[in-house]
């Protein structure tokens, strides 16, 4: 399974590398999956531009969809539905073909257009999931994590218990380590033309390659610490780490591009996007870019403003032309843009949530608040609308003509007022 072309930034793969993956991998598919899901060589499933496949939309995890649904005033409920099992913490919710994947208690397929729900899986591995569609199989995988093992569902409504399961990552061996990780605590898969790419928060910390077909593990990258959610872009996976680290791996063989440390013993989250025009990252309360290539350190930002404490909530969302950052400093929560040349501050808004982050579609920033889902002008920060929610809004997602997004307790759909 090695005749297929290198990973890039596009969700949909050139016909011929379709083929030859297709073609390659089917053969070895069959043979490890057996009786758990049947196998279709001449599967063409793909991404479409109303899709939101991914936890920040893309493989970069930019949270920015250009021609994505730009709701400018206070939208209508197109529906409102409440899972039977609630967690209440927030999950961001996905879209494929129509139909809505969220995975807030249980894994439940919600039609786009009327809401009509049906509950697909009461176990699933971790609370973020990814779709994969270019993968050996008619339909689309939905793929989670936890920290420990990766699985691959198949979400047809007509497949019970481990019939659902097309792979599943072997169950590690509990550990101290692993002791500290409930099943909520896995960082996002990133799928990427065939690949999963997914961080390993075991004894032995690693970022992963797998197989979006198979789970076979393609390469793996021991790291320094607890990785984020790795940003693919252009041949390229981004990756930043717990202790002091951003690197830059070859997406089809893990070869490091570039390692950089440019902080002194920090011991926090350290979140990293992609784009064009760079490379962004941020812990604690600094925010730096780098030159995409090189690694070379463009501009370096302390964001605590006038207050004496701040602290980065969330990761970065990425234009053509801004970087959105959240910041909790004393004074609250505030939404920075930032320019991505000269990382000095555009505008500034008080909106925010712990630990999410905002998405931009069209000319409008979707903020999760403490009061509900914040829209805000992309180019001002002028608050245009507030949506109250009972609980913490997560990341939204667009598609379907539809905006989307949960608040621990119900799964929304807005619409453009009529």
């Amino acid at each position: 399974m090695t005749d297929f072309s290198p990973p890039s930034n596009s969700f949909l793969p050139s016909s011929s590398s379709r083929r030859r993956f297709l073609g390659a991998v089917s053969t070895a598919v069959a043979g490890t999956l057996g009786g758990c899901s049947a196998v279709y060589p001449a599967a063409t499933t793909t991404v479409s531009s109303d899709d939101w496949p991914l936890v920040g939309y893309d493989p970069a995890g930019s949270g920015y969809k250009p021609d994505g649904l730009s709701l400018r005033s206070k939208p209508d409920v197109r529906w409102k539905r409440t899972p039977r099992t609630v967690f209440g913490t927030p999950s961001s919710p996905l879209i494929y073909d129509g139909t809505v994947y969220t995975a807030s208690g249980d894994l439940l397929a919600v039609d786009v257009a009327d809401g009509t729900t049906r509950t697909l899986f009461s176990e699933l591995h971790g609370q973020f999931p990814a779709i994969a569609a270019d993968t050996a199989y008619r339909n689309e995988t939905v793929i989670s994590t936890d920290g420990r093992r990766v699985s691959a569902v198949n979400p047809s409504s007509d497949l019970r218990g481990e019939l659902r399961y097309r792979w599943r990552t072997p169950a590690p061996e509990s550990s101290f380590a692993s002791s500290f990780f409930p099943s909520s605590d896995g960082s996002p898969p990133v799928v990427a033309d065939g690949l999963v790419f997914v961080p390993a928060h075991l004894d032995e910390r690693s970022l992963l390659a797998l197989d979006a077909s198979s789970g076979a593990e393609r390469w793996r990258y021991r790291t320094d610490g607890m990785a984020s959610r790795a940003s693919v872009h252009d041949g390229t996976v981004y990756v930043a780490t717990w202790l002091n680290e951003f690197a830059a791996l070859d997406a089809e063989t893990g070869a490091v591009r570039w390692r950089r440390q440019p902080f002194k013993q920090v011991l926090t989250w350290g979140y990293v996007t992609a784009a064009d025009h760079g490379v962004y990252g941020v812990r604690d309360d600094y925010a730096i870019a780098f030159e995409a290539e090189s690694g070379d350190r463009r501009w370096f930002r302390h964001l605590d403003g006038d207050s004496e404490y701040a602290e980065i909530q969330g990761s970065l969302t990425v234009t053509d032309d801004a970087v959105f950052v959240q910041v909790e400093r004393e004074k609250g929560m505030v939404l920075l843009a930032l320019d991505p040349q000269s990382g000095r501050t555009r505008w500034s808004a008080r909106v925010g949530g712990h630990e999410t982050t905002p998405v931009v579609a069209g000319e409008t920033v979707y903020a999760p608040d403490q009061s509900g889902l914040v829209a805000l002008d992309a180019k001002t920060g002028r608050r245009l609308w507030t949506f109250p929610t009972k609980g913490d809004p997560s990341s939204p997602a667009v598609g379907g003509g539809a905006l989307l997004f949960t608040d621990g307790f119900a799964l929304y759909a807005l619409e453009a007022s009529r």
